[in-house]
């Protein structure tokens, strides 16, 4: 009796002596407890019965029933500890369900593994749970995410692939996952090309806007992070835009960098340094350099990130030049996702710029807030930034010592034509009030484009 209740869904071992008669009665008390959902009594009752009888079909199969229902049970305990994210102590709990369905467990392992960032033990216990089809679709998705952790968009792409072609049907977030699969990797590169209407490139004051302009633009980037998850990367961005209507305001800008990252996803440390240099008019106007660190922790269902960057300005035009200095910006947020495909966005930032002439420094800081859906496809996202700006000194060109407030909305729709090919509209504007007149003004701007993705490795 005592090595049953210990484990009653173990090996039955027959008694010394057989005794239909007693395992009758041990029989029909263990389909009263399994009818009264009583399934770990139930299971002692029986394995008892069986020990004294083994002819007992009717008994083992009730066994059978009631041991299926206490593993599904025992699961609940460390079902729980997921949902509060508390994954090391969801893990040992599972070690401790032997009686538990071996594939649901070794999911439920694999899940908690993939979490606490124990990538082998992940890959490990997914592969167990990769040999029940009930399962199968589950352990394909978190293998896939593994393969882009450690930056293999092509294994996660095979994951994938193999889920569709065994007759699953890929639902809008596996869709989402195969779209990035195939779009990262070790090596990848992005390119956009974009036209639409500004409403005042020049940032003239209110009042004197003028009319509106036309304008061209594109965006490109090529990035490698050779080694995945813990590994060096190096990053070239470029962009450029053209006001047909006005050549002098033809702006390119260009950004190398060169970082090193622990982690992907939730928890992650970043640090690296980065050189720009910006032609305005087709002329050299800046080249800024600096290090920039940014990290990320994951908090149950919010993810809190950090950044700090700093920059060593150098404005070329003799008329600029007073702008030079080091600038510094921070910014501290939390994100989390919401149901029906939302997430929710909030965040502060605080930007020092300590230009040559005081009158030119300032300090700003204010929130900011988005809002993104995705569905799909079909992506979108709306957002607004408030910041207060205060100068260091007087400006005697504009009589005051200068205090702004500005309000920057963006809204942003895109729609994925194909796994390497997207296309979108996007509109942003900022507003400016200021206690200097000829500072204040209104601009908005609506684009269109495409953009292309491709990734490799």
């Amino acid at each position: 009796m005592t090595a049953f209740a210990a484990t009653p869904c173990g090996p039955v071992t027959p008694a010394p002596v057989a005794d239909p008669a007693l395992a009758a009665v041990y029989a029909e008390e263990g389909q009263g407890e399994l009818s009264a959902g009583n399934f770990e009594a139930a299971a002692v009752a029986l394995s008892l019965a069986l020990s004294l009888d083994g002819s007992l079909q009717s008994a083992a199969a009730s066994r059978q029933q009631a041991c299926l229902s206490l593993g599904e049970r025992s699961l609940e305990k460390a079902d729980a500890l997921m949902d509060q994210a508390r994954w090391a102590e969801a893990l040992a709990a599972l070690a401790e369900l032997p009686q538990a369905p071996p594939a649901a467990r070794a999911l439920l392992e694999g899940v908690c593994h993939f979490q606490l960032g124990h990538d082998d033990a992940a890959r490990e216990a997914l592969g167990r749970a990769l040999k029940d089809p009930a399962h199968e679709p589950e352990a394909r998705v978190l293998l896939s995410l593994l393969a882009l952790r450690r930056g293999s968009a092509r294994a996660a792409e095979e994951q994938l692939r193999a889920l569709a072609q065994g007759g699953r049907e890929l639902g809008g977030s596996l869709s989402s996952l195969l779209r990035q699969a195939s779009r990262g990797g070790a090596l990848t590169a992005r390119a956009s090309v974009f036209g639409g209407v500004d409403s005042n490139p020049a940032l003239a004051p209110m009042g004197a806007e003028g009319t509106p302009s036309g304008l061209l633009g594109f965006t490109g980037l090529l990035q490698v992070v050779p080694w995945g998850a813990v590994s060096p990367y190096a990053r070239l961005a470029a962009g450029g835009r053209e006001y047909p209507a006005h050549p002098e305001l033809r702006t390119f800008t260009g950004v190398g960098t060169l970082g090193l990252q622990v982690g992907r996803g939730g928890d992650r440390l970043a640090a690296d340094y980065s050189l720009d240099g910006v032609l305005f008019g087709m002329a050299p106007y800046a080249v800024t350099h600096g290090p920039r660190v940014e990290g990320s922790l994951q908090l149950g269902p919010v993810l809190v990130f950090a950044e700090w960057m700093l920059r060593f300005e150098r404005f070329l035009p003799a008329d600029a030049e007073v702008f030079s200095g080091i600038r510094q910006d921070a910014a501290l947020g939390a994100t989390t996702v919401l149901p029906a495909g939302f997430s929710f966005e909030v965040a502060w930032s605080l930007v020092r710029d300590e230009a040559q002439l005081r009158e030119l420094a300032l300090l700003e800081h204010g929130p900011r807030l988005s809002v993104a859906w995705t569905r799909g496809r079909v992506r979108a996202a709306a957002g607004a930034s408030l910041d207060w700006r205060s100068y260091d000194a007087f400006d005697p060109d504009l009589g005051v010592q200068r205090a702004d407030v500005r309000v920057r909305p963006s809204v942003r729709l895109e729609v994925d034509v194909t796994d390497w090919l997207s296309l979108f509209v996007e509109g942003d504007g900022s507003v400016v009030e200021s206690n200097a007149e000829a500072v204040r003004s209104l601009r908005f701007a609506g684009t269109g484009g495409v953009q292309l993705w491709a990734g490799a490795w």
